[in-house]
């Protein structure tokens, strides 16, 4: 899977809506929805703060390894 496919994934099992992921990391939802569309790649910083606020690794958002923590 693509960052933006498991970007999506993990936001939805976390019951983050765009919206409120977006507010959380201080990005633009717009920026959001093209992050997970793979229109454009957050920066590292940005990517720091996504995978800090859904509780997962970078890792795991870049598809690095197979794990994603579920709980």
């Amino acid at each position: 899977m693509s960052l933006g496919e498991n970007l999506k994934s993990v936001r939805l099992k976390r019951g983050f809506t765009q919206e409120q992921l977006a507010s959380a990391v201080d990005v633009n939802r717009v920026n959001l929805a093209h992050y997970e569309s793979g229109r454009k790649m957050p920066s590292v910083a940005v990517l720091t703060e996504i995978a800090n606020t859904l509780d997962c690794s970078i890792d795991g958002l870049l598809d690095r390894c197979k794990y994603i923590r579920k709980d």
